[in-house]
């Protein structure tokens, strides 16, 4: 087997290297003095379709390969820890649910703004006392008629102080354990019963902002149900093992 990187990997990721050298490392310091979001950064990478690198292209993205996104995730994050952590969330942890279990509409709608770089993504999974033990959720969404009434707060989420969209994990009844598990999108813009709390202090990264999402009697539409009742949990550990792909290509980038 030949692991040698194609023709088309080596111009993506000499590509990257230019866009990052030019548009990224020369403000990256100020961004993480000032904590600021750079959002003019994530909307170039949009452009570019480096937010949706292995999306399709009908969905906003690159329509590439992962080898190719790892390598062009590291040629970021070399130049911005920050920016790297917003473009991984954006790829995997947001963009590969929704990509590979979301119905042709939910992908128009909420992935295509995402992976093209308009609007940021989040998934919100950890709380206080659930995230190692991820089937130890109490964040809770109960369905009434056409709607997922949820309640719950999840701690340490990553762009969730920006995010547009919110792939959440919740259950549906804590007596079912895994097997109650399921994941909603949710728009964080218009969603009554929603809002950030604390934005923590950390001792980098501190251009890409990790926060608090509260949820209290926020509806969700029953549309916005990711695959069926009782699959949030594998699509839970899918998701985490495609997101792990970013952690290890930042790694790399940072080191």
């Amino acid at each position: 087997m030949n692991f040698a990187p194609t023709n088309e990997q080596k111009m993506v990721r000499e590509m990257v290297r230019k866009f990052a050298e030019m548009h990224i490392k020369p403000i990256a310091a100020e961004l993480d003095r000032t904590h600021r979001h750079p959002e003019e950064i994530c909307r170039e990478l949009g452009e570019l379709g480096l937010m949706g690198v292995a999306v399709p292209t009908e969905y906003g993205g690159a329509g590439m390969d992962n080898v190719t996104y790892v390598m062009a995730l590291i040629e970021i994050s070399e130049a911005c820890a920050s920016c790297g952590v917003i473009a991984s969330v954006n790829n995997s942890l947001y963009g590969y649910p929704v990509k590979t279990f979301g119905t042709e509409e939910q992908k128009k709608k909420f992935l295509a703004p995402v992976a093209g770089g308009k609007v940021e993504g989040c998934y919100a999974l950890t709380e206080s006392t659930a995230g190692s033990d991820a089937a130890a959720l109490k964040c809770r969404a109960e369905l009434k008629g056409d709607r997922y009434i949820v309640n719950g707060v999840k701690t340490f989420i990553t762009s969730g102080n920006i995010a547009r969209y919110c792939v959440l994990a919740a259950t549906t009844d804590p007596a079912r354990g895994y097997k109650g598990i399921i994941n909603l999108i949710v728009d964080l813009r218009n969603t009554p019963g929603f809002r950030v709390g604390k934005v923590e202090e950390k001792m980098g990264i501190l251009a890409s902002g990790t926060a608090e999402l509260i949820f209290e009697d926020a509806e969700v539409p029953a549309d916005n149900l990711l695959g069926k009742p009782g699959q949030g949990f594998r699509q839970m550990l899918s998701s985490l093992d495609a997101g792990r792909i970013g952690i290890g290509a930042q790694a790399c980038g940072i080191g």
